[in-house]
């Protein structure tokens, strides 16, 4: 599937946006300004460092669960977002680090994060979450 060439300022402006939030939702506890601007139905595709399997999610009551329970398994948790990436056609890679320090363990670790992000109708229609930048960058050249 080719992608337009350029996404819309309002698709553009809604990514950058989803992607701060992203960052407040699990750094913060802000999840409500997070799920505000994904779909009713969106698609949602994250790895869980928690429960070793990536968690395949529909719709904003299963994300916003999702990123409240998983805040909670954390004495601290940061995430931070470094770039954004245009892919076209309302696509968008972010990339970034995620660090954490589990409550169960208290062995603190880091690793880089991206997400591909695709944009319609002013929200948020699917996320995929990877704790490997490239791994988000094939992912959205791939489909």
């Amino acid at each position: 599937m080719a992608l337009p060439a350029q996404s819309t300022e309002r698709e553009v402006q809604v990514a950058r946006d989803a992607i701060d939030a992203f960052g407040r939702a699990f750094t913060d506890g802000e999840i409500d300004a997070f799920v505000d601007l994904l779909s009713e139905d969106v698609d949602y595709e994250a790895p869980s460092v928690m429960q070793h399997t990536v968690m395949k999610l529909k719709g904003r009551d299963e994300v916003r669960r999702y990123v409240a329970e998983t805040a909670g398994d954390y004495e601290e948790l940061a995430v931070e977002m470094k770039h954004v990436r245009d892919f076209g056609g309302g696509r968008f890679v972010m990339t970034g680090t995620w660090h954490a320090q589990p409550r169960h363990t208290g062995t603190p670790f880091g690793t880089p994060i991206g997400a591909v992000l695709d944009v319609g109708d002013g929200r948020v229609t699917r996320l995929r979450a990877f704790f490997d930048e490239q791994l988000a960058l094939d992912a959205a050249r791939r489909d």
